[in-house]
């Protein structure tokens, strides 16, 4: 019995060797970065463009109450130049879909982290590497397998930059995309993505392709252009049968209102739906019919990509966490945006980086007279 036991153990310990002989160790480092830059012009990389530079231009911020704040360090100046990298075997890392290359240089460019790349932790490793011959299309981003919001506009939006580049889905052998729910599965559907195509990511898978084509990132962090807006609301809108729709998009789990219960019945006293779009396969149509939005800063706000120009919009903000997507995005939709500022149950020191773990407060008479105005 104990030499059978040892036996096996040492089979074990045999196979284990072979595995990482036969393995690569795929080793993401934050200090091994490059640029597109730096590998245009190396043989096995090519750089097409899409969209030039351009000024960043946004709309008058309207702030009701207090504390003022401003959003200037988080919005840079322009927009970078956008495009396609073609790319001869390359990885694809982890869930989030970082660039590889394959003399193993991350592509920070392609990530949500462009330029802000320190803040990512300094190094992962996995030896979970599987090769696939052919070609393989990026439309993924950082956390977009998990969150709405990541998904539709720092991830899919990147086929528009693809078509708009002359490539079509019969290019592509492989499609790298996340689907964090059935609803997303329906929009990728109605791009006409087809889901045996696609590798779903997976936390520390990474995929080696004989030629990758991977999109340039949609803007930059947490700011969107405005050619973005017109590609979502083309490819999932229908026009719409209902033109004063009021919205209200509760927040569900983190960075809750404490005092909800105070705000609903003034809301249904101004004839808001209590509106959760995870429970709508076309929510999109929704926010097309709406004359008024009002929501917890959140994922469900990436929804507003799919209103009119001139839909109000109320965001309610927890004081420790103070991020521009929703400003920017009604920006590039044309949409009349207000802000307004609750209190967190605790505020972390700066700098701030992640999503706050706080429920906030907000005021319920300050709310209200927000509304009637808004309405008049």
């Amino acid at each position: 019995m104990h030499n059978s036991k040892l036996k096996g153990r040492l089979r074990q310990i045999l196979f284990m060797i072979h595995f990482f002989k036969q393995s690569k160790l795929i080793h993401f480092n934050k200090e091994k970065t490059t640029f597109i830059g730096d590998v245009i012009n190396q043989p096995g990389y090519y750089w097409c463009k899409v969209f030039d530079s351009e000024t960043i231009q946004l709309s008058c911020l309207k702030q009701i109450g207090f504390p003022k704040i401003t959003f200037e360090k988080s919005i840079p100046d322009k927009f970078p130049e956008m495009g396609i990298l073609e790319l001869k075997n390359a990885y694809i890392f982890d869930e989030n879909g970082w660039i590889i290359t394959k003399n193993g240089y991350w592509l920070p460019e392609f990530s949500w982290y462009g330029k802000n790349y320190n803040e990512v932790s300094t190094d992962h490793k996995t030896r979970n590497l599987k090769k696939l011959k052919g070609t393989g299309l990026l439309l993924c981003s950082d956390w977009s397998y998990k969150n709405y919001c990541h998904f539709l506009l720092d991830a899919i939006s990147r086929y528009e930059i693809f078509r708009k580049a002359g490539y079509s889905i019969d290019d592509v052998d492989y499609i790298y995309c996340p689907s964090p729910n059935s609803n997303t599965n329906n929009l990728m559907e109605k791009l006409g993505i087809p889901i045996q195509k696609c590798i779903i990511p997976e936390s520390e898978i990474s995929y080696k392709f004989d030629r990758l084509i991977i999109p340039s990132f949609p803007g930059v962090r947490r700011v969107y252009p405005k050619w973005l807006v017109t590609f979502l609301k083309k490819e999932f809108t229908d026009k719409p049968s209902i033109k004063d729709r009021r919205l209200y998009l509760p927040r569900l789990k983190s960075r809750k209102i404490i005092n909800e219960n105070e705000l609903i019945p003034i809301l249904k006293k101004y004839n808001f739906e209590i509106f959760d779009p995870a429970e709508h396969v076309n929510a999109p149509s929704f926010f097309s019919e709406a004359s008024m939005v009002v929501g917890a800063h959140g994922a469900a706000l990436a929804n507003l990509a799919f209103c009119r120009p001139g839909t109000k919009v109320l965001e309610l903000m927890p004081s420790d966490h103070i991020f521009p997507y929703y400003y920017t995005l009604s920006s590039a939709a044309d949409l009349d945006y207000h802000l307004m500022i609750g209190k967190s149950e605790a505020e972390r020191p700066e700098p701030k980086i992640g999503k706050s773990p706080y429920n906030f407060f907000i005021d319920v008479d300050m709310f209200e007279n927000a509304l009637s105005e808004m309405l008049l």
